[in-house]
């Protein structure tokens, strides 16, 4: 599976390999035109990167944490509209 992704409704491509602002903005997109595949590609990516970081025995990134609240949050938002 590549890690390119496309959100076809918002007419933007965006790779899973990206920083953590570049898929925050991808969600963004994708909570916009309530693409619920794309938003959990996301957060199951971020999250991945967070748990290889405290395994590898790294500080926590605050930034990626916040990114993903900010993912969890429009899942959230996006499954009380359906």
């Amino acid at each position: 599976m590549s890690d390119a992704r496309y959100i076809k409704d918002a007419n933007h491509a965006f790779t899973l390999k990206g920083t953590a602002s570049e898929l925050l903005e991808a969600a963004r997109l994708s909570y916009r035109v309530k693409d619920k595949q794309i938003l959990n590609e996301i957060l199951v990516t971020m999250k991945g990167r967070s748990q290889r970081r405290s395994q590898a025995g790294k500080s926590k990134n605050h930034k990626l944490e916040n990114c993903i609240l900010a993912v969890e949050k429009y899942l959230k938002e996006i499954n009380l509209d359906d």
